[in-house]
């Protein structure tokens, strides 16, 4: 697994409607974290922003050190751990076809 960084993600859907406003996020390589929050709160949001399904209207989703923001959502497949591994600097399994450059 590699590292996972929101630095100042924002995500504002085409009815004005604000998912995440400036959230900033890091879960360090080899570790399990938890994304908890009432109802509404944006979890799901930066999980799909994470995963290429929703795209940031501001800020850099970086995996593995390498900025994934412009990544387009058909262009990403299977689970971020998978995107994630397949994205690795060091080379990862990239035979995966996840999160395809």
């Amino acid at each position: 697994m590699a590292t996972i960084e929101l630095i100042d993600v924002s995500v504002t859907y085409p009815d004005g409607t604000r998912a995440l406003d400036h959230v900033s996020l890091t879960v360090p390589e080899d570790k399990v974290t938890a994304v908890l929050g009432p109802s509404g709160s944006g979890k799901s949001t930066a999980l799909k922003v994470i995963g290429g399904r929703v795209e940031a209207t501001e800020g850099q989703v970086l995996i593995g050190g390498r900025d994934v923001t412009a990544v387009p959502p058909e262009r990403m497949s299977g689970s971020a751990s998978e995107c994630a591994a397949s994205r690795r600097p060091n080379g990862g399994n990239a035979s995966r076809g996840c999160c395809r450059p």
